[in-house]
């Protein structure tokens, strides 16, 4: 058995309408059924290490509470022996509902469910709702609420064209003025690159000051400064769970190829 990373993709719907998401055109609206969600189950029980981590994702996985508590229900009382460690990618904004709170709050005392908040920095205003408004300002309600309530959290930050020249101090301004426990760099190699003409080079000359940022803050910057944070065990291997399809499907962390399921 190989080393995974296993991605839960319980929706392909969301509530917002982010301008360079990988699935805003043509988006379906799927949801995973308890069969595929049985089925995968069945493939990672007889295909994963015994330590092993489930990302929930989407879409917005918020959105479908009900698949969540049922994912969770199957973790606790029928894989209990996999020991498996869970966390949540979400752009948090349906956590200012207070009853969907306190339901996240229920089933996270049953197994922690670790929050992956989505925020590109004040600097960016690509996550926009479906009237075209940013939410920026709601997703830092959500990060005042989960500090109010003592939540730990983590921030995914896309580096894209928007923030191009202002992730240095995007990521200071996150840290001093906010406490997650460690900040996620995704980067939309695309737009970098079309901008910097060679984005591997454009990533050589930014790793020092994520390096110095790390060193002054003591926050991990995932997968820029992992050969001195080290707080992480890698691997190269997704398997997913999709709407639609029984099993897993099994995909390198890295390609080239554009990013889709359908």
């Amino acid at each position: 058995m190989e080393s995974s990373t296993n991605v839960i993709y319980i929706t392909s719907g969301c509530n917002l309408n982010c301008e360079y998401c990988y699935e805003k055109e043509n988006r379906p609206n799927y949801v995973m059924s308890d069969e595929e969600i049985d089925s995968y189950f069945e493939y990672l029980n007889e295909n994963s290490l015994s330590y092993s981590h489930i990302v929930l994702f989407g879409g917005e996985p918020l959105l479908c509470l009900d698949k969540i508590e049922y994912i969770v229900d199957k973790i606790v009382n029928k894989y209990s022996d996999k020991k498996y460690s869970v966390s949540m990618n979400t752009n948090g904004l349906l956590l200012l509902d207070d009853n969907i709170l306190n339901k996240y709050l229920e089933l996270n005392s049953k197994i922690q469910i670790y929050l992956k908040i989505s925020y590109d920095g004040s600097h960016s205003y690509r996550r926009k709702d479906y009237n075209g408004i940013c939410v920026n300002d709601k997703i830092l309600e959500v990060l005042n609420k989960l500090e109010n309530k003592n939540i730990r959290y983590s921030i995914s930050y896309t580096w894209q064209k928007e923030n191009y020249k202002t992730i240095i101090y995007d990521l200071i301004d996150i840290i001093e003025k906010y406490h997650p426990q460690k900040i996620e760099i995704s980067v939309n190699c695309q737009e970098i690159g079309s901008i910097s003409g060679d984005y591997e080079k454009e990533k050589e000359l930014i790793v020092p000051y994520l390096i110095a940022i790390y060193k002054e803050y003591n926050i991990p910057l995932c997968e820029f400064v992992c050969n001195i944070c080290k707080k992480c065990v890698f691997n190269n291997t997704n398997i997913y769970g999709i709407p639609g399809k029984l099993g897993a499907l099994k995909a390198p962390k890295k390609t080239n190829k554009e990013f889709t399921f359908w």
